[in-house]
């Protein structure tokens, strides 16, 4: 792992964060490679972000590099008996810095096997999404459980 990533990369999101949070989950940018696409509202952010908060099994984090706030990682279905947990992410500013994805995942596999203790983590990425496909494999995980029309968006399977 490169010395300059660090967990000091990943802070724990705290409700000060939320309101830039969803206008990232809503930017074009991003909506178009979430499993989900709609407009999220910021009555249902809310909420969604008050159940995060009371659950044990899930983490939301802000990654910041540079000094700047540039996306989210969420860990979902931790698991601390089976070692296991879900990995999602994104970028959420549109101009990000040069190798901002790479420095986010370095963090996070970091966070999740040091902090977490997971022994296995695992992410999802929809067929499309070819910067998400190669910054996983770069980051050494390998493809299983292909799921071909897993998910219907606007009409479209994929």
């Amino acid at each position: 792992m490169n010395d300059q990533i660090q967990t000091g990369l990943l802070r724990t999101m705290t409700d000060d964060d939320v309101r830039q949070v969803l206008a990232w989950r809503n930017s074009d940018h991003v909506r178009s490679f979430m499993l989900t696409s709609h407009l999220i509202s910021l009555e249902e952010h809310l909420a969604w972000f008050s159940k995060l908060k009371a659950r044990d099994d899930q983490k939301a984090l802000i990654f910041s590099w540079h000094g700047q706030d540039l996306g989210a990682v969420f860990f979902t279905q931790i698991n601390l008996i089976k070692k296991t947990a879900h990995w999602g992410f994104y970028i959420g500013v549109v101009d990000a810095p040069q190798g901002a994805g790479t420095a986010l995942g370095e963090a996070s596999l970091h966070y999740a096997f040091e902090t977490l203790g997971v022994e296995k983590l695992h992410g999802e990425v929809i067929a499309f999404n070819a910067r998400s496909r190669k910054l996983f494999e770069r980051l050494g995980f390998c493809e299983r459980n292909v799921h071909p029309n897993a998910v219907d968006r606007d009409g479209v399977s994929y």
